[in-house]
């Protein structure tokens, strides 16, 4: 298999997985048409993660990391059972640091509105370290602010005041920085949370459980590419000269360039049986099933595909059994 890992998202766990794991050639995708994701529901956050990770399979990667906590919230464990390499996300690394650095038992998190409501935090937590306050509070200007490259600037101190004092008042000695854009003002939280307070960064953690994945899977590359091999692609939905700017004030690499995809092309249809709980990915661009589960006596008999107008397709699948004389079919409408 091609030592390829797929990374979904935030640049800067991308630094981090590029020190953990230096000889693995890494694609990496960043969705700038559509984000923020952190304000979107889950149906459509689990939809657009389901193309990315459609992508990335398209690129024959052998594992992948979801470096994003509304998606890792909102679709892993959707893509999870959809897929069959590995793939992780960020929020159950950074969930076990927090459980095993705080000493008073009050940990706070600051994340998008979708992961803070997503509760997904305290349900990992607590499953480690059940009597564990945890308080979260949604931070959805820190986005932006980081977007615009006001990392140290008196209006970020203002509103990081302003979202933290809340928190503050709880007595919390562990804060984790929930979405993967928050370690680039971690010294503005720093400052205003005061040196009492330890700062999670799921980055670094994240990037330590994908070593240890692949070394357990058999997956992990210890030999250097080739002199010359190219080990790093990046690829957008839009706006790829502003991304290789603020990649490059991030990462020090030396980014040349990114490719723009288009990736609602990437589309992936699931299917569920209610009797039988079959599942079908169907991917659409491709017009092909990538993965069958409870389906293992039936074959593919026929898929059709039609695409109504742009952004609504029709598909109908028809499985034949391998053992007796049996159809099963199947019949969705598709909006992308």
């Amino acid at each position: 298999m091609p030592s390829l890992v797929g990374s979904e998202m935030c640049i800067r766990d991308r630094r981090e997985i590029m020190r953990q794991i230096p000889n693995e050639k890494v694609i990496y995708f960043g969705d700038t048409a559509r984000v923020p994701y952190g304000s979107k529901s889950k149906e459509t956050v689990t939809r657009f993660s389901r193309q990315i990770v459609r992508f990335l399979q398209s690129k024959q990667v052998k594992a992948i990391v979801v470096a994003c906590n509304t998606a890792s919230a909102y679709a892993l464990n959707d893509l999870e059972r959809e897929i069959d390499i590995p793939i992780i996300g960020v929020v159950k690394p950074g969930a076990k640091v927090a459980a095993e650095v705080t000493r008073n038992g009050q940990v706070g998190v600051i994340a998008t509105e979708g992961t803070i409501s997503s509760n997904i935090y305290t349900t990992y937590i607590r499953q480690l370290r059940p009597e564990v306050q945890v308080t979260g509070k949604a931070c959805p200007l820190f986005v932006p602010l980081v977007e615009e490259g006001l990392w140290q600037d008196p209006v970020t101190d203002e509103i990081a005041k302003r979202y933290l004092s809340s928190l503050i008042d709880t007595g919390i000695d562990t804060l984790i920085l929930g979405c993967t854009h928050y370690p680039l003002i971690r010294s503005t939280v720093a400052k205003v949370m005061g040196d009492h307070v330890t700062l999670v960064n799921p980055a670094y953690e994240t990037a330590r459980e994908l070593k240890e994945l692949l070394m357990e899977k058999g997956l992990f590359n210890p030999v250097p590419p080739q002199l010359g091999t190219n080990k790093y692609e990046f690829f957008v939905s839009d706006g790829a000269e502003k991304f290789v700017h603020f990649a490059n004030s991030i990462i020090k690499y030396g980014i040349l360039g990114a490719k723009v995809i288009q990736i609602e092309d990437y589309c992936c249809l699931l299917y569920t049986s209610d009797a039988a709980d079959d599942l079908l990915c169907v991917d659409l661009y491709g017009r092909r099933i990538i993965k069958k589960k409870n389906t293992t006596n039936w074959n593919v008999d026929t898929i059709v595909i039609a695409q109504l107008i742009p952004s609504i397709y029709e598909v109908s699948v028809t499985l034949l059994s391998n053992t007796e004389a049996q159809q099963k079919k199947y019949h969705y409408t598709y909006t992308t």
